[in-house]
């Protein structure tokens, strides 16, 4: 339950508070201590539909670019972060690419060579990524062991 009715943004000119907030809360039952019937929800979504996507496109973008940023960090953690997008930079790094790309045949060719050397690519970048997670476990347990060994030293030498 939601009591908006009084508060003081209602009266700084938002008219229709009510459909506004029954589109965005949707698990909202009661609205100023009445029941939000079907009909009204109903007419929240339709008016605020496209407000509403555009917030659920922007979380979207959000996620994907947290996700992405985890990617890169990854492939940083293994110093193969120069891997991403490599096709694309070595292909821009190549002196005549502009004269290339203009050709009418290039974006199919590109398309096809594009999709293989990504495919390869990220099965690359995977498999480094497990053997980096692998070393980092393999590492932490010799610090570990160390670690005891050196208590065990130290409780040797003390008695």
């Amino acid at each position: 339950m939601l009591k908006i009715n009084g508060n003081k943004f209602k009266e700084i000119g938002e008219k229709d508070y009510k459909g506004r907030i029954i589109a965005y809360l949707t698990q909202l039952k009661y609205l100023d201590y009445e029941l939000i019937e079907a009909k009204e929800r109903e007419k929240a979504d339709t008016d605020y539909k496209t407000e509403l996507e555009g917030t659920n496109l922007e979380a979207e973008e959000q996620k994907d670019n947290s996700e992405t940023k985890e990617s890169y960090r990854l492939l940083e953690e293994a110093h193969i972060h120069h891997t991403q997008n490599l096709f694309l930079e070595c292909c821009k790094a190549f002196d005549d690419y502009e004269k290339i790309s203009s050709f009418l045949k290039f974006p199919e060719v590109w398309q096809y060579s594009e999709a293989n050397i990504d495919e390869s690519i990220t099965t690359f970048q995977a498999a480094i990524k497990n053997k980096h997670r692998d070393k980092k476990k393999i590492l932490a347990f010799c610090k570990e062991k160390m670690r005891q060994a050196e208590r065990n030293a130290e409780v040797e030498s003390i008695s």
